[in-house]
């Protein structure tokens, strides 16, 4: 005797994911106006438990301020007070269902009439950095690396054999 049955299985989403940034480094052009930049946000978790969110700006960040403070993504704005250099904003960001995360901006203000690009000259600078440790750590293996292989010789006496 055989038989057949079907089962059907529903699996219901949960909230058990975070929003979280997009972009966690951004820059910004020094101005003596105000100036803004995207921020935007992202959550593994459907809907009801997903977007759009609510940022909040942490602790007292003068010269920052978001606008509007809803969405998937806000605008950042800098006042022209905020000086030139990094800056490391931290957001608190929430979903509809109210889970949230704090995550670390970090926020590079240059002077784009200098450059094209903020972070440009950051990452060049991080990939100037990381090409010279891997000179040094080159150098160092082939200057110590026989030495630690054992590479000394064999030992042998190479001189011509003595006849008798």
């Amino acid at each position: 005797m055989t038989g057949t049955a079907t089962l059907n299985i529903h699996v219901q989403d949960q909230n058990d994911n975070s929003p979280i940034l997009n972009a966690t480094a951004i820059g910004m052009c020094a101005s003596d106006s105000t100036s803004e930049a995207d921020i935007s946000a992202h959550d593994l978790d459907g809907d009801p438990f997903g977007g759009p969110f609510t940022f909040k700006l942490l602790e007292d960040h003068k010269g920052w301020t978001l606008d509007p403070e809803h969405g998937v993504s806000v605008n950042l704005k800098k006042e022209s007070v905020v000086f030139a250099g990094h800056h490391t904003l931290m957001l608190k960001i929430l979903d509809k269902q109210g889970q949230f995360s704090i995550q670390n901006l970090s926020v590079t203000v240059c002077d784009c009439s200098l450059q094209t690009s903020c972070l440009q000259r950051r990452t060049s600078g991080i990939a100037t950095a990381r090409g010279a440790v891997a000179i040094i750590f080159l150098a160092l293996f082939l200057l110590l690396g026989p030495h630690y292989t054992g590479c000394r010789g064999s030992g042998a006496d190479t001189s011509k054999p003595e006849s008798y």
